[in-house]
């Protein structure tokens, strides 16, 4: 049960989500190249407690004092609930070299409105990704305001990284949006967004490249973005927007002038059903996201530099295996 009260400020519930990983995977040595490294299986959701706004963020500052390699925050995508955004969050801390993990949930699998006239012309899948997609629009305010409120706590020279997956890179971006490029320029790196990894988008083409655009002319902030050209998701996303191919999801649509934007095809990943999920199953690119937030530079990566292509920006990619 959540208490009413705690989110009456800013539409958000603070709390301390405890994950546990097997002991066995625990003692094993680390190895970026082992499958096992991105199974979600190895971790466990134990207990979540609910806090104060202040308690909360003042257990990652007190946490920030120690230790220089910045805060991860997570942003889930559709159709996830609190204990497994908990434990991917925890796996993503983990690959990343980031104990420090911030995990934003949002209600991606709202309750279906009880309707026969709308049961009879939408599917539930059509139904329930709606749904999301208006509590998406409706979570922008309390997102900005969770970032204004970790900036604000951390150590200045904190930096905060973001990880966002699938429909959570729309809701990062208008987050982004909100704060960063309308309310004050983020020019330093104390503000609330130092690098942020898009993993398979599933937003429009034409937000996705509006904002990377103002992002790009008006801030520093750090893009990495991961698409899969045989993503079954966001191909489905996509033809229900009626967009053109590509989407963010599925291709690069970014001019070449993006500075502040790194673009990997993973179509050489590995993943499960729908290939949707390679940027947390895959080994080699949990390795790689860790070492964007390092600020390594994509040549200096396991990437292979692909042909340039007219007008976009330049693409690169994981070797065939």
């Amino acid at each position: 049960t959540l208490d009413v009260e705690h989110s009456k400020a800013d539409g958000l519930y603070w709390g301390l989500a405890t994950v546990g990983l097997e002991r066995s995977f625990e003692a094993a040595p680390r190895d970026d190249e082992d499958d096992a490294f991105g199974d979600v299986s190895n971790f466990k959701f134990l207990s979540w407690e609910q806090t104060t706004r202040d308690e909360a963020l003042g257990r990652l500052a007190d946490a920030a004092a120690d230790d220089d390699r910045g805060c991860l925050v997570y942003v889930h995508g559709f159709n996830t609930n609190l204990q497994f955004a908990a434990r991917t969050a925890a796996l993503y801390g983990r690959a990343f070299g980031r104990p420090l993990v911030a995990c934003f949930a949002w209600p991606s699998n709202p309750p279906l409105p009880k309707s026969w006239a709308i049961s009879a012309v939408l599917s539930v899948a059509e139904r329930n990704y709606t749904a999301a997609e208006q509590m998406l629009h409706r979570s922008v305010p309390a997102l900005a305001a969770a970032a204004k409120h970790l900036r604000a706590a951390l150590p200045p020279t904190t930096r905060v990284h973001w990880k966002a997956h699938s429909m959570g890179c729309y809701l990062t971006l208008a987050a982004l949006d909100r704060i960063c490029l309308t309310d004050t320029p983020n020019a330093k790196p104390s503000a609330p967004f130092a690098r942020v990894v898009l993993d398979a988008p599933d937003c429009p083409t034409w937000f996705f490249v509006d904002v990377l655009k103002r992002a790009s002319a008006q801030t520093d902030v750090r893009f990495l973005h991961y698409f899969n050209p045989n993503d079954e998701a966001v191909e489905l996303a996509r033809q229900r927007r009626g967009l053109a191919f590509p989407a963010p999801g599925n291709g690069c649509v970014t001019p070449p002038d993006l500075l502040n934007l790194q673009v990997v095809d993973c179509a050489n990943a590995k993943a499960s059903i729908g290939k949707h999920d390679y940027g947390r199953l895959d080994p080699t690119c949990l390795k790689d996201q860790r070492l964007f937030l390092d600020a390594v530079l994509p040549e200096d990566r396991n990437l292979d530099h692909l042909p340039d292509r007219q007008n976009k920006a330049p693409v690169w990619a994981f070797p065939t295996r």
